[in-house]
């Protein structure tokens, strides 16, 4: 667990010492680092070994293009045959590492383009501290690579390439079905949002609406089977489930989408793919403090709560009062590290201790 956290921090001080100057390509060397980390890991994840027992049952059968796209092999087909393909590309430990290349590159790219000066800094922090990503990919290898996956249409979005963005989505869902819900929004660069104080309103009043209303909404969402099986993970949150309650680590982790809706309220500046980006980061953003309570929204809000690793180094820093901005963006990286130890050792997530490959070979 330290170990891994530790070089998490490496690769924020890296990005740091490159930001101000101090180390070339520092970026990419802390990116590298938890490449390699990830790659090489190793019954490190709660869904480690029931990936890797699924890819022994699918690649223990001969190809049948008809079989495996009937989702009788697989409830997802397109998973089913990229396991089929890589016992010829080197077996299941080369399937992972090149999951985790391609994410990781994805993620570089995607903070690197968007996000500029110590706002890099910050994205590269949340994407390494926040338990939603590089941390949950270690367990949710499907739908970690399905995120970062739609995360890589943002140029294709924003440039309103429809058909492209469309394609790539059909492909996902081919891998995890929850991705049915990205198709509408192929087409939100096509959203106006020059006058984006509308849309924060409606943001606000969904917040509000999904406080006064989070039973209800539970018992809807728990019953919407369709896009996954996901009773067993549904019972990994059942002894952490807690009801809402106004702390100051819950109204902390209110910060990015209240911060965002005043910034969509009052920001003037013409870069609409900016706001478009902040837009779309708080669906994401919207649903974290429900998380633990309608825990099937804090599964689908993972694809656009991931725009949040830009979006929120953005909406911070635009605050205008210096002090309070100070504030914030302590009290934000205080709540987030706390949340990543109490997550590290909750056994259901089988994260406490690290372990490479070379353990099992």
């Amino acid at each position: 667990m330290y170990f891994v956290l530790f070089c998490n921090f490496l690769a924020v001080l890296f990005t740091f010492m490159d930001v101000n100057g101090q180390l070339k390509n520092g970026m990419k060397v802390g990116f590298f680092l938890i490449t390699i980390i990830a790659c090489l890991h190793y019954d490190f994840g709660s869904d480690y070994n029931a990936y890797y027992k699924g890819y022994l049952e699918i690649t223990s059968l001969p190809f049948d293009f008809d079989m495996f796209m009937s989702g009788d092999i697989h409830r997802n087909p397109g998973w089913a045959i990229l396991n089929w393909l890589f016992q010829y590309l080197g077996g299941f430990f080369t399937l992972v590492a090149v999951l985790n290349i391609i994410q990781n590159f994805i993620y570089f790219k995607f903070i690197n383009n968007n996000a500029h000066g110590y706002q890099k800094v910050f994205a590269v922090f949340l994407y390494l501290f926040l338990a939603n990503y590089y941390m949950m990919n270690f367990s949710m290898m499907r739908q970690g690579f399905v995120v970062a996956g739609f995360l890589a249409l943002w140029p294709w979005i924003k440039e309103k390439r429809w058909l492209l963005s469309l394609g790539v989505i059909f492909i996902l869902t081919l891998i995890h079905n929850s991705a049915v819900i990205l198709y509408p929004f192929a087409f939100w660069g096509g959203l106006p949002l020059k006058n984006s104080r509308p849309f924060a309103i409606v943001m606000i009043v969904v917040l509000i609406a999904l406080y006064l209303s989070q039973d209800f909404l539970s018992t809807i969402f728990n019953r919407m089977m369709v896009f996954e099986d996901i009773q067993s993970f549904a019972e990994r949150y059942e002894e952490s489930k807690k009801q809402m309650t106004f702390g100051i680590g819950a109204l902390i982790q209110f910060f990015p989408i209240v911060f965002s809706a005043l910034y969509l309220f009052h920001n003037n500046e013409t870069d609409e793919k900016k706001k478009s980006l902040v837009a779309l980061s708080m669906i994401g953003s919207i649903a974290t403090p429900f998380n633990s309570i309608i825990f099937l929204i804090g599964r689908i809000s993972l694809y656009f709560g991931v725009f949040s690793l830009v979006a929120i180094p953005i909406v911070f820093q635009s605050i205008r009062n210096r002090l309070l901005k100070l504030c914030v963006i302590i009290l934000y990286v205080l709540i987030t590290i706390y949340n990543i130890t109490i997550y590290y050792i909750q056994p259901q997530w089988n994260m406490d201790t690290y372990h490479t490959i070379f353990d099992a070979l």
